[in-house]
């Protein structure tokens, strides 16, 4: 760890969260990493621990899918609601048709 005094090298520490799908690779990976030089090993480190730059494409992407389904979500919904409303109306109707003509027979 870090603070002040005492060497200028200090051991580093490394703790992941990883799902059980990964295991059995870093096992079979292990010895090599354990095996490779400190210069490699940081080389390694600053290359998974690059975020690569967000793309227009990737944006758009984004934008799309995310209010893509938004909007798909509002439209189902609304079409089922209209769908519903049309469906009251139609079975009131009918209903009343029914109602005038028992009552209008002798």
């Amino acid at each position: 760890g870090g603070g002040s005094g005492g060497s200028s090298r200090s051991k580093s520490t490394f703790v992941a969260v990883v799902g059980a799908g990964h295991l059995d690779g870093m096992a079979e990976n292990w010895p090599s990493v354990v095996q490779m030089s400190r210069e490699d090993l940081n080389s390694e480190v600053k290359r998974l621990m690059h975020v690569p730059e967000v793309t227009w494409q990737s944006r758009a992407l984004t934008f799309t899918l995310k209010w893509g389904s938004v909007a798909l979500l509002v439209a189902v919904t609304g079409a089922a609601t209209y769908g519903t409303y049309l469906t009251g109306r139609y079975a009131v109707r009918k209903g009343r048709s029914a109602w005038d003509n028992y009552r209008a027979s002798p």
